[in-house]
């Protein structure tokens, strides 16, 4: 069980510290896979998002402490890209039962940040936000701030469990030259989720609901002639501010989701397992700019999306294996509107499906091998009407992955991993494609107060009509019990 729990708690080490890009950020159908950055089978909380199955057939106590530090080196860049990206995150979780029917789970993380030599953008992320605030000037921005994350779960039957979710988390940023912009960041996130399981634990079901609410305010000062601020329409047209002592924005994002989800071991003939899960949600955004005290509505923007994820699987005991099918199906569609006249200003549709085969076998009680090829493709149709611009395309992806999971003796293990990504990207990267490589190499050791582990993250995006690069290099410590 030992082995187990750190299994367990490495994965939720990875999962909130190595989400430092998106920490403050509310995004539809988050993908925990893809979160946790490894390539490990998905367990019934990573697919369903429910909490009500949270470490499921987990029945102890335990606690996970966490360290990360990361780099981003961003020598192929965009225009507003920062040439350096740095970042640096701490946790604490804790799985404590507290009665036969009642478990809390509670996480605290502390992320760290700064672009270095960013030029422009005032926002975290500017190819994410359709209305981005900017300036004339390039300097450094740091982000900063908690976040607090509560799990309540609680059996109402033998059979049937409900859980409550709650994340809140507050950033700062400031920028070291003027604008000297100073972003403040407040997010909500709850979910509330049942689910039903059988005696044996082969058949899980449930269903959930999310809402969050996110706020974001930005403070530009104009202290000098030439900085001036500018607010984008899209990505290629922009409104310059009206020169003022500070100029300001406010970016207020609601929204929903919800979920249902099945898993069902042995179904008809034994070793044969399906899962299957369906999501729906929306997210509506407001924006304003100008004047603390009168604020103009420049626009805002809707956001609705659908995903279908499917695997059938097949489990062989004999030689300890499992083989895996998978099928994503996801569909976005988002308009914005001008914030006073009404009128459309763009419209983005995507429809995207992949398909998985993924392979875990364990030849010998201490080799453990997973595999997995993907390929996908994705529908774009994207259109600026006040740029008079239009992208339809159809993007193309394919992902090898395999990892090796060494026991090198009863209290130590050795993990290693490669992954290899060839995608076809939107058109603000400006590269018809890239080529991803990921590595990771990690060990963890069992000691007389609980169990060490340290993992290395090394990983490079090649565009494939430049010479220049993006590379990661990311150093992970954990320290459970």
């Amino acid at each position: 069980m030992k082995i187990k729990l750190f299994s367990i708690g490495s994965l939720l080490c990875i999962l909130v510290l190595t989400s430092l890009l998106h920490a403050y950020d509310n995004h539809l159908f988050q993908d925990l896979r893809f979160k946790y950055k490894n390539n490990d089978l998905a367990t019934c909380y990573e697919y369903s998002r429910n909490p009500a199955v949270f470490n499921i057939g987990i029945d102890q106590d335990y606690n996970l402490y966490c360290s990360n530090n990361g780099l981003l080196q961003n020598n192929y860049k965009r225009l507003f890209d920062p040439s350096m990206n740095r970042s640096y995150g701490i946790s604490f979780f804790s799985n404590k039962i507290l009665d036969r029917k009642s478990t809390l789970a509670t996480a605290v993380v502390f992320d760290w940040s700064k672009h270095y030599e960013e030029y422009g953008s005032l926002e975290k992320y500017f190819y994410e936000n359709y209305f981005s605030f900017t300036d004339s000037t390039t300097g450094n921005t740091t982000y900063y701030g908690p976040r607090l994350w509560i799990l309540y779960k609680r059996d109402i039957t033998d059979r049937l469990v409900s859980a409550l979710q709650i994340e809140y988390g507050i950033e700062r940023g400031l920028k070291d030259v003027y604008t000297e912009c100073m972003t403040i960041y407040r997010n909500v996130d709850v979910k509330l989720g049942l689910a039903y399981h059988s005696s044996d634990g082969s058949f899980v079901s449930g269903i959930y609901g999310r809402i969050f609410d996110h706020q974001g305010k930005y403070e530009a000062v104009d202290d000098l002639l030439d900085a001036v601020n500018f607010t984008y329409i899209g990505y290629h047209v922009y409104r310059p501010e009206n020169p003022r002592s500070s100029n300001n924005k406010s970016d207020w994002t609601t929204g929903y989701e919800t979920g249902i989800h099945f898993r069902k071991n042995d179904l008809l003939l034994k070793g044969f397992g399906l899962r299957s899960a369906l999501f729906l949600g929306a997210t509506e955004n407001t924006i304003k700019t100008g004047s603390s005290s009168q604020p103009v509505l420049i626009g805002y923007w809707i956001r609705k999306a659908v995903n279908l994820e499917n695997r059938l699987s097949y489990r062989i005991e004999a030689i300890r294996s499992e083989i895996g099918l998978i099928y994503n199906y996801n569909e976005t569609t988002d308009w914005a509107k001008h914030g006073q006249f009404e009128v459309n200003l763009l419209d983005y549709s995507s429809s995207t499906y992949d398909f998985s085969l993924d392979l875990k076998i364990s030849p010998f009680r201490i080799l453990t091998l997973k595999a997995g090829y993907n390929i996908g493709s994705g529908d774009i149709d994207y259109a600026e009407y006040t740029a008079d611009f239009v992208f339809d395309e159809i993007l193309e992806k394919s992902r090898l992955f395999i990892d090796w999971e060494i026991q090198l003796n009863r209290i130590s293990n050795l993990y290693f991993g490669y992954e290899n990504i060839v995608q076809e990207p939107l058109f603000y990267w400006g590269t018809p494609e890239f080529n991803i490589k990921n590595v990771y190499l990690a060990w963890d050791r069992l000691f007389v107060i609980g169990r060490i582990g340290f993992r290395i993250d090394i990983g490079v995006w090649d565009p494939s009509d430049s010479n220049k690069n993006i590379e990661y290099y990311g150093i992970s410590l954990s320290f459970s019990k």
